[in-house]
Parts: C-alpha cells; structure tokens; sequence
C-alpha cells in the first residue's frame, strides 16, 4: 500500500453513518439543539475546492426554528454555515437546507493589491489571515516548505484565491479539519494510493466517461456510481477511499489503473447512492471551480 500523501479526517467511521447522522445546530457559537431525524442528507466535496452539505428535517424537529441563514450546523466531523433554507408547510412539511462549509468563509475576506510577504507556508498564510482579519482558521505545514515571497498583482483577491495561489506556488495541496478548529492543513498531495479498484459487478454500478475537446488539453473525466462497501458490513480495510486518493476502475469495457479522486457525493442515508468523480486534477489558482484535464 503506497502513502505518501495527507490523509483527510472528513469521512472517518463511515460505517457509524448511516440513517442516525446527528445534526447539531449551532447559534452565536452556542449549541441550540440536535436532531437525528435528518434525511436527504448529501455531502459533496471537490479535491481544494467546494464542499457543500444539503438536508431535510421534518418541520416537527425542534431545531427546525434554528435550520435560518447564519447558523452553523455540525454533522459529528466537519462544520458547515446554512446558506438557504427551503420550508414547505403542507407538501412535504419539511425543511431543507443547503449549506457550505465553513472554509468557504475565506472567500468572504479580500487581500488589497500590493501585499507581499516573504516566509515558508507557514509564515505567509498566518500573515494572510492576520492582514485580512479571518478568525478562528490556522494552518499546519507537513511539506517541509522553502522560504518565497507571495504577491498580490493588480487587482484585489479573496483570501480563499489567495489560499489557491499559495499552494499553487509552493507546489503543494491541502485539506481542512474543523472538527473543533478551523485548521489548514497544507501537505505534498491529498489522499493516498491504496490499490482500492471499483469493480464492476462488485462495488460499481455505473461508470460515465466524458471528454470535452474544446478544451485544451482535452478535458477528461469518469463519473463513477457506486455502492460504498467501506460503509457496509461486507467492507474491508482495502475498500476505505477518500477525495484525493488514488483509485482505478475496472469493467469491461473501461480499465483504468490508476486515477484521483477529485470529487465525492456522499449520501448519509443510502451507501448505494454515493458517487464519485475520478480524473487528473488541475489547481486553478484563479477560481475554485474543478477543473479537469486529460492524463
């Protein structure tokens, strides 16, 4: 088993995730209450990029007063900010909501044309979030960074462009851990290789291949169905995979050995609904959009 990369703590435990997900309401940074009777529960998160949560409760629960824009909710691992809530009062009477999580806050800070500033990672992304006044995010630096000097050029960027062209300069990726803090955690590549192989007929039930030839290089990309036995009973240790992590696919009429994940649809509720997306990633420092490439 090859590892030489950061592993990401999001989707610890997976097998304890499954139709009992807490989701826990938080308001002025005080628990407001619980509920585990959430259902269309999808988490979706793109390798250095958007990472988004959506739900329903029943309108009967008793966070549903506190399912409003602002308020945080923690789902046991990560923390997210609702962004829009849907209420339906005679339909379904449910409550849905859709949420990003919390690193997308560094989108909502800018840093002014002309900061500079010279250091390893470290240095320079602690200056970052001090200049633009971000609280409650840190970073942690295992790649054993050099010193360089980070520029803004001509116009404003948002600390989270910043965060992108950062590690883009370095030559690095990273992942965030806000169990309890808002870390970043900067490392030479996100996920491992660990001979995990979806199979048809095993754990792949669909497999979507796509090309764009418009794009330069051809944009290419595998959009896998699957049924994540890491959750089920008949799971293994080598069946564990995660975003960044190296993986192949094997049906029979498409073998590829090795290939990133770059994206992940995890369904809370329903292990055979999960999706993921595989392909070469390339770090746009300018958006936070994925975006693909041919191998």
């Amino acid at each position: 088993m090859g590892s030489t990369g950061y592993k990401p703590t999001n989707f610890i435990n997976l097998k304890m995730i499954v139709k009992s997900t807490p989701l826990t309401i938080f308001q002025n940074g005080l628990a407001v209450g619980i509920s585990y009777k959430g259902s269309n529960i999808l988490n979706i998160k793109e390798l250095m990029r958007e990472w988004t949560l959506s739900f329903e409760i029943p309108n009967t629960e008793s966070i549903q007063p506190y399912c409003i824009n602002g308020n945080l909710v923690y789902d046991g691992w990560q923390q997210y900010d609702i962004m829009r809530t849907t209420v339906d009062d005679g339909g379904t009477n449910t409550t849905h909501c859709e949420c990003e999580h919390v690193i997308g806050r560094l989108s909502n800070y800018n840093l002014s044309v002309g900061y500079s500033h010279t250091g390893n990672l470290t240095a320079i992304f602690n200056n970052i979030l001090t200049t633009s006044g971000i609280p409650n995010f840190s970073c942690f630096d295992t790649t054993g960074s050099g010193s360089k000097t980070f520029t803004v050029g001509t116009s404003p960027i948002t600390v989270r462009q910043a965060l992108n062209q950062l590690a883009a300069l370095f030559g690095v990726e990273y992942d965030i851990n806000n169990g309890n803090s808002f870390i970043i955690n900067f490392c030479n590549q996100v996920g491992f290789n660990n001979s995990k192989v979806f199979k048809k007929g095993r754990d792949l039930v669909r497999c979507q291949y796509a090309s764009d030839s418009t794009a330069t290089p051809v944009a290419e990309s595998y959009t896998l169905e699957i049924i994540n036995l890491q959750r089920t009973d008949a799971g293994l240790l080598s069946d564990e995979f995660d975003v960044g992590d190296t993986v192949g696919i094997d049906t029979p009429l498409i073998n590829v050995p090795s290939i990133r994940i770059i994206s992940y649809t995890y369904c809370y509720d329903d292990p055979t609904k999960d999706e993921i997306t595989v392909g070469s990633f390339v770090p746009d420092a300018s958006d936070t959009t994925v975006k693909l490439q041919g191998g």
